[in-house]
């Protein structure tokens, strides 16, 4: 089973320790820690772990809060904030905007962290509500919070229809979107994205071979041929 992967932003060095150690020994892959606000940003953006520890009281200009309002630009990690304001009504509604997973207060048991890792990352597998979306060249812009997010075409790997509404698959995330795979597919300006199905639209970039019936992407997922897009595997001789 694939690890999950967790960032720790906390400026008490001790604390990272003792949660990195914690973490990793129930097979979590913690892939770095910061105590500012300025290295967190750069990292989570570059690493893009499926869940960030968040203090809201950090090192730095920014604080946790103000943060995460930023990586949630870019990024579509998991965030669990923990912190020491016990009953600070003010942070509490100021970090209940950025709509996290979780927020837990210091000191925590071992089992209350464990416990909300599962149920974070229990709820992030469920559907998500469908996100509105626009298209501009080589980007799509999806809406996420009071914002979008922009989503370059070359990070995608295919489109997969789901009901009345549309699935983009990167390697790392998944975003449902609220139009259906027709509207998607005739909003698309020229890209490398292709119809090879009435339900899937994948990548030209991202193949790595094919047969007569369906497409390798990426080296790993295997997505049909339709009997009406054969033609498809023409364009596969000029990537």
């Amino acid at each position: 089973m694939e690890q999950t992967t967790v960032f720790i932003v906390e400026n008490e060095i001790l604390i990272a320790s003792k949660l990195r150690i914690l973490l990793e020994n129930h097979n979590y892959a913690v892939l770095g820690h910061s105590a500012t606000g300025d290295a967190a940003i750069s990292q989570i953006r570059k690493l893009k772990p499926d869940i960030v520890l968040m203090d809201v009281k950090i090192d730095g200009e920014l604080d946790g809060i103000e943060v995460t309002e930023i990586i949630q630009k870019d990024v579509n990690s998991i965030v669990i904030y923990i912190t020491q304001t016990h009953g600070n009504s003010q942070v509490f509604d100021q970090a209940k905007k950025t709509r996290p997973y979780a927020f837990l207060p210091k000191p925590f048991s071992e089992s209350e962290l464990l416990r909300t890792l599962e149920l974070a990352i229990l709820n992030s597998h469920k559907s998500a509500p469908a996100k509105e979306a626009f298209y501009d060249n080589q980007r799509i812009f999806i809406r996420q919070n009071y914002g979008y997010n922009k989503l370059e075409v070359r990070r995608i790997l295919f489109i997969k229809a789901e009901g009345s509404y549309s699935k983009i698959v990167t390697e790392k995330d998944e975003y449902i979107v609220s139009d259906n795979l027709n509207t998607f597919f005739s909003k698309l300006p020229p890209t490398s994205l292709v119809r090879c199905h009435r339900s899937y639209i994948i990548n030209l970039d991202k193949v790595t071979g094919f047969d007569e019936i369906s497409i390798m992407i990426d080296e790993k997922e295997r997505i049909p041929i339709g009997r009406t897009y054969t033609k498809i595997k023409d364009l596969f001789k000029k990537v």
